[in-house]
């Protein structure tokens, strides 16, 4: 790839990132033990990286994204994952998916 290429392709990744969030549903335990669930809207440039952190257990949400709603418990109310499809479009089966084609 050329310099101008990859140029390009930066540029492209930031317009992306500037225009299109993934919007994911995050469930774990604060760091006082706690269970709480987030809906964070994660730049797609971010995502990969997100995940390696989030699998590591060592991370801050608001670092990775914007945090459109979150609560105390294991999972959010229906009410709020209805509003989170209706809204932004989330789909509970979207990372299952994503992995399933990156596997590919």
């Amino acid at each position: 790839m050329s310099e101008a290429e990859s140029v390009e392709l930066r540029e492209f990744r930031d317009i992306v990132d500037a225009c299109i969030d993934i919007v994911v549903l995050v469930q774990g335990r604060t760091v006082h033990a706690r269970d709480f669930w987030a809906y964070v809207a994660i730049p797609p440039g971010r995502y990969g990286d997100f995940k390696a952190a989030e699998a590591s257990g060592q991370y801050r949400l608001n670092d990775w994204g914007r945090i459109l709603r979150h609560g105390a418990g294991r999972r959010p109310p229906a009410q709020v994952h209805e509003e989170m499809a209706r809204i932004y479009g989330a789909n509970s089966a979207f990372e299952e998916d994503l992995d399933a084609i990156l596997a590919d």
